[in-house]
Order: structure tokens, then sequence, then C-alpha cells
């Protein structure tokens, strides 16, 4: 737009008070503007078949600017046969004598420095711009003819602009948007923008009264995920989903075991181009996206912290669980949370635990029977109190209400639901939230 912009403001087409020469020396440095600014753009369309252009387009108005008429301004407003046909008739009935003398080309040409380098000859480098110079100053380089000159330049400008939009808005490969999108991404971490996040999470770590636990810190992602879903970004993502609101998401990051991530690269990275998205909404983006990979690094840090209550080489290699998970890891959690942060006192419970389980399909025998088998045997000699011996009679004797649905649909206003749903739904959403991709091999 800079360039465009510059240009326009150059070309004046009202009656000049500079002197012929002078109007044609204006006239001839708006038509080298006009050619240097198809060169820029046309290298503009070399480097979009190269790499994903962004913003190099900002502002444009293509129907404005893809006509020659806007560029050049109201001078073109007849017919292009009319116009032509008048300034040709003009153009050569034009002064048919030089207007630059050769007395004054010798004088101009005088100007030029001195050579240095053997291949050029002096004299016929002077002579050369004297004759140049009585060439511009001739008949045909006459006002008439280079007002022709500009327009047919702007004709070629406005269908230079023409391919460069359609070089802007081709079709690209997934490959290409992630590769966009994650140049975005690393240009990111060196603004302030992302140097002010950093340091607004650590002071909000320093300064919180409360204990920074893995429940700080999933309130403070939710938050991120709030304030997320309320930006213009997520707003004009959710016009594409018909204002699905869980479409858009899914097409921007994934939940997956209680963990965002943002594997969805090329659909976000395509979203950002096709929409000419501008950079203060490509932030609101990467804000949220520091900031939830600024809280799951502590997660998973704190999660580290879990103490080994069993002895070392102790075979987890027939446990209930799926082999690609770490029993070793989920079985010690399991005793922090029961044991040390008391999720609950009554054995019955632990059907809860192995519904959750079973939802995110870690079991690999999924029989409640299995599993509380399992958890007496795993905790057989750490733990003596009867909460730690759950058996299939307990589950069976668990209300129907929580085999009928699912954990998450579990709602104490339900009139169906028993009176200890607000407590399994507690003990549920706990062990949801804990257990995530973690606890993967």
């Amino acid at each position: 737009m800079t360039r465009l912009n510059l240009l326009k403001e150059q070309i004046r087409w009202e009656n000049s008070s500079l002197p012929e020469m002078s109007e044609r020396m204006r006239m001839i440095s708006i038509l080298l503007h006009i050619q240097d600014t198809i060169n820029f753009f046309e290298k503009e369309i070399d480097r979009a078949g190269e790499s994903i252009p962004l913003h190099v387009d900002a502002g444009v108005d293509y129907l404005k600017w893809c006509n020659p008429e806007w560029i050049i301004g109201n001078a073109w407003m007849k017919s292009e046969t009319e116009i032509v046909k008048e300034h040709q008739n003009q153009a050569w009935n034009a002064n048919s004598e030089s207007h630059i003398n050769e007395k004054t080309t010798n004088e101009l040409s005088g100007y030029l420095p001195k050579s240095i380098r053997p291949e050029y000859v002096d004299s016929i480098g002077r002579k050369r711009f004297g004759e140049a110079l009585q060439l511009l100053s001739g008949p045909y380089f006459n006002i008439a003819n280079l007002e022709l000159a500009i327009y047919a330049a702007a004709k070629n400008l406005a269908d230079i602009l023409q391919e460069l939009k359609k070089a802007i808005d081709e079709e690209r490969s997934p490959q290409e948007y992630m590769g966009m999108l994650h140049r975005l991404w690393i240009g990111f971490h060196t603004t302030e923008v992302a140097r002010n996040i950093n340091m607004q999470y650590e002071n909000d770590k320093q300064e919180s009264s409360e204990k920074i636990t893995v429940e700080w810190l999933n309130n403070r992602r939710d938050e991120a995920l709030q304030e997320f879903k309320n930006t213009s970004f997520f707003a004009i993502k959710k016009r594409d989903t018909s204002n699905d609101a869980n479409r858009a998401a899914k097409r921007i990051y994934t939940i997956k075991n209680d963990f965002i991530e943002f594997d969805q690269d090329a659909e976000v990275g395509k979203f950002i181009h096709k929409r000419h998205m501008d950079r203060a909404q490509i932030n609101e983006f990467f804000t949220f996206r520091k900031k939830v990979e600024l809280i799951q690094e502590d997660i998973l840090a704190s999660r580290e912290e879990v103490k080994d209550i069993f002895p070392e080489g102790k075979d987890f290699s027939n446990t209930v669980f799926e082999k690609n998970h770490d029993a070793r890891a989920i079985y010690n959690k399991l005793y922090q949370l029961v044991k040390e942060e008391e999720l609950f006192k009554a054995k019955k419970l632990w059907y809860v635990v192995y519904l959750v389980f079973k939802h995110k399909n870690w079991l690999k025998n999924k029989t409640g029977k299995a599993f509380a088998q399992s958890i007496c045997t795993m905790y057989d000699g750490i733990v003596s109190a009867d909460v730690w011996k759950p058996n299939a009679a307990d589950f069976k004797e668990v209300d129907s209400y929580y085999k009928r649905h699912s954990f998450e649909e579990w709602n104490k206003s339900d009139p169906d639901a028993p009176n200890t749903c607000e407590e399994y739904k507690r003990v549920a959403d706990i062990v949801n939230k804990v257990f995530d991709r973690t606890y993967l091999l």
C-alpha cells in the first residue's frame, strides 16, 4: 500500500504550471516509478510461489487498484479508444524541433564524472548521454505521448496486481500452511507480547496466596481457554463452523487426556492466510498457546514429583493397565490421591476410578472385577486400611444410575441421581483431570 499510495500521489493530471521540458521530465519519472512498482510486484509474485506470503497486500482494495483508471485518476474517464485517438492527434501535431540543442547537451554531459574503468570510453558515454537527452526532448517524447505511455504502464500494473492476488490466494499444501505458522510462532517469541506473558505468569505464581497445585494450574488454563474463546480470532473461526464453538475449537487444537495439544497447524495456518488475519488477531491465538504451554509445562513438572512407594524392581508388566501406559506412575499417583490427599474414604468409590479409566480406554481387562483385584494386589503390604480392598461385590452394590450414564453426565440436579451423586462426580472429575498423556510410555 505504501508503494501504491506514493505512486498515486505522484500522478497528477491537472494543468501543470511547469514548463514543457520540466513537465516531460516529471512524466518520465512517473513512467519509471510505475515500472519500478511493476518490477517490485513481479518479485512479490515470485516470492509467493516460493512460500506463503502474509500481509504483503494488507489494506489493498483489489477492486480499485486492478483498474488502471483508478491508478491514474479521472483524466481517462472517456472510453479507451477515444482517449488514445485524442492523445495521438496531440502527439503527432507536436513541435518537431528538438527542445535541447547540441550545445546544451554537451554542457549537461560535462557534469558526468570521469570514468575510472578502462572498458568505458568517456567520449562515447558522453555522446550517448547527449543523444538520449535530445531524444527525450524531441517530438516523440512529448507530453501527449508520455500520457499514453503512462496509461499503458498503469494497465500493466493493474494486470500485475491481479496476478499478485491470484498468487497470494492460491491453494497451498498442508505442509506449506504448517511451515508458515511455524515461522510466525518462532517470530512471536521475540516480541514484547511473548516476554510479557512469561513475566506475568511468573508474577502470578509468586503472588498467589494459594499453593501452586495441579488444580491451581488447571484453573489458570481454564481461564486462558475462556479468554481465548472471547477473542476476535475465535469469533471469526466460529463463523466458519456456523457458530458452532465446539467444532471451531477442534479445528484449532485438540484435547487429549485433559491436555490441550496444538496439533492443527495446517488448519490454523490456512485459516490465518485465507482470512487475512492481522497481527493483533494472530497474537490472540499465540498468546493463548503460549499461556497454555507454560501452564502445562508446570503440570508435567508437578507430576514428576510424585513419590515412588514401590520397591525397586517391582514387576508392573501384568497389571490391569495397557502396556503403553506407565502403570508404576499410575499406581503411585493413585496412592497420593487416595492416601495423602484423601480423595475418598469408602472403597465403593474405587468403582468411580474404574469407570474413568475404562472411559479413557486405558484398561486391557475391562471388567470391574479385574480392576478391583488389581488394586488389592498392587497395594497389598503397603496399606492395610479397608478402603484399599475393593471387590466385585462392592461394585455390584453401586447405584445403577452410575452405570447407565457416563460420569461426564452425572448431575445432582437429575431427578434420578442418588444422594451420592455430587461426591461421585467430584471424584470422577479429579481422576479424569489428573490422569492424562503424561502416563503414556
